[in-house]
């Protein structure tokens, strides 16, 4: 890759970093040599090619999303002369999108503007994707390569000892817990208390109240209960005896007679407080499904599914969410809610899925792999 800066410099060392074969002719005022020594003319010695390259080597600081068509000035992308780009190890390149963490050159420049010769990729650190998003997120991809070079050449890839790894999905939403109802006695006052709008002498015609009338003996005035709610609703029939009725049942609600609140000479009638009640039935709502964890990605680890939320009085809690993805891998599905006695609970929602180590991988050629390539490839 590079010659040596001190020590000893053979003829094979050079034909090697020229691309030749190591016992090729030699000759220091070969055309080839002279522009690898930079000296294209006058004295050359050996000494002049120490350091020197044939090739054009990047190597990255951790950041991310690099082009790597942005590493070299437009003359050296455009010619002939081999360009590397080195990942040490250490350094991390992240993904600030879905799509890439790399790519060799931007979409708009087409084959047509892309790379000149060969160009390598060595992965000795770390290329990682995006993190999937919570509730079923994709997560992200490594490398894109959607075009070649400008002759077709792939992308020359080497993982020595490095790590290319796809972003985790993120987990699915839990679903919702099924409806629930019950039934419970409903009063007005709501409390279950007694009331009267009573204040006399005469009885108002949206009186809420109880009356009970007294009796004279052989005259018109015959005793009865009426029952008063917004207005007269009920009243019973006359009898000479003094009416002890204590509750009754106007449609679908039973009025009850309370403590006595005052006598009415006038009407000569007790007047009572008075309350109502009847069955009714509530229906409540199903738990919310817990959210589901994000994927692990560039800078974040993966995360657990939320729990999901307890229903209402008999229905069911909403459901788990699904767990984040690991490297590579898609977001667990999440949990199915619980059933309410209205109600089944609904499925969980389905995990993301994982990202690609590589997209393009018709544009990408694979070299050497002493590390790992974590994710799909397509």
């Amino acid at each position: 890759m590079t010659l040596p800066s001190t020590g000893v410099i053979t003829a094979s060392m050079i034909n090697r970093e020229l691309g030749r074969a190591d016992n090729a002719p030699f000759s220091l005022n070969d055309p080839a040599v002279r522009v690898l020594a930079g000296k294209p003319s006058g004295g050359i010695s050996f000494a002049d090619l120490r350091g020197k390259s044939s090739e054009i080597v990047v190597n990255l600081t951790s950041r991310v999303a690099v082009c790597l068509q942005d590493l070299f000035s437009p003359t050296d992308w455009a010619s002939d002369t081999k360009k590397r780009v080195v990942i040490p190890a250490g350094v991390e390149i992240g993904g600030d999108n879905l799509d890439w963490a790399i790519v060799p050159a931007w979409d708009a420049t087409g084959q047509a503007g892309s790379w000149g010769g060969e160009l390598f990729l060595d992965v000795l650190g770390v290329i990682s994707g995006q993190a999937g998003a919570v509730n079923g997120g994709r997560g992200g991809n490594c490398i894109r390569a959607i075009f070649g070079g400008r002759n077709g050449q792939k992308l020359q890839l080497r993982v020595i000892g490095g790590t290319i790894r796809a972003g985790g999905g993120g987990g699915g939403r839990g679903g919702d817990g099924g409806g629930g109802f019950y039934d419970y006695t409903q009063y007005e006052p709501s409390d279950g208390s007694f009331t009267s709008n009573y204040t006399g002498p005469f009885i108002p015609n949206d009186a809420i109240l109880w009356e009970a009338r007294t009796t004279i003996a052989n005259s018109p005035f015959q005793g009865y209960t009426a029952v008063w709610w917004g207005g007269e609703i009920y009243r019973s029939g006359v009898s000479t005896a003094y009416n002890t009725t204590s509750s009754v049942v106007v449609g679908d609600w039973l009025y009850e007679r309370g403590s006595k609140q005052t006598y009415n000479g006038g009407l000569r009638s007790d007047i009572y407080y008075i309350r109502r009640s009847r069955s009714a039935r509530a229906y409540t709502s199903g738990g919310a499904g817990g959210n589901g964890g994000n994927g692990v990605g560039y800078g974040i680890g993966a995360s657990a599914g939320a729990w999901g939320a307890a229903g209402g009085t008999n229905a069911g809690a909403g459901g788990r969410g699904g767990d984040g993805g690991g490297w590579g891998a898609g977001g667990a599905w999440g949990v199915a809610g619980g059933n309410g006695n209205n109600g089944g609970g609904a499925g969980g929602a389905a995990g993301g899925a994982a990202g690609y180590a590589i997209t393009g991988l018709g544009f990408v050629q694979i070299v050497q792999n002493t590390g790992s390539i974590v994710g799909q490839q397509a």
